[in-house]
């Protein structure tokens, strides 16, 4: 799933670079700027603002000042600008993404506990209490569910049934 996302990041940098090279340089009454295509900087912010979400989330630092730079500025500021500071706001997301600096202080706890959980049913298994380790293992595993399912607004039921509907939702395939 990371690589999937990075790749997006990545497709989504290649395309706002595409836009800045393809920009024409005009004169006015009110001074010189540069002209781009409206459509296509709207396109790429509809699609830098959705990963933006799926990864930092609606309330993320991230996500409000890409929201802020999207506004122009009063006059002199251009789309060209928009482009420039949103571009610079993906960037930053897509480095604290792939350096690993998104993920919340609760779900490193988390982490942390089923780590130790599972070590506890390793020992158990070694030790031939085989029931109390797949208890352990088992409340890990439906535990981990229900945070994925709770991140994705998915609603939580059986184990198979919040299994196929994360994978129907694309959080990871169903093998």
């Amino acid at each position: 799933m990371n690589k999937k996302i990075s790749e997006r990041f990545e497709k989504l940098m290649d395309e706002v670079n595409s836009i800045e090279t393809s920009k024409i340089k005009v004169s006015g009454d009110f001074g010189d700027g540069w002209r781009i295509d409206h459509d296509a900087l709207l396109s790429w912010r509809v699609k830098a603002k959705n990963i933006i979400i799926q990864v930092c989330g609606e309330t993320s630092q991230h996500f409000i000042e890409f929201t802020n730079s999207e506004k122009l500025n009063g006059l002199g500021d251009g789309y060209y600008n928009v482009l420039k500071r949103t571009r610079a706001v993906l960037g930053a997301a897509k480095d604290d993404f792939e350096g690993g600096y998104l993920t919340s202080i609760k779900a490193l706890v988390q982490a942390e506990v089923f780590d130790n959980e599972l070590e506890q049913a390793k020992e158990l298994l070694m030790s031939g209490y085989h029931v109390a380790a797949a208890v352990i293992a088992g409340v890990v595993l439906e535990t981990g569910l229900r945070e994925l399912c709770d991140r994705s607004a998915i609603e939580h039921g059986k184990l198979d049934k919040m299994n196929a509907d994360l994978a129907k939702a694309g959080i990871y395939n169903k093998l």
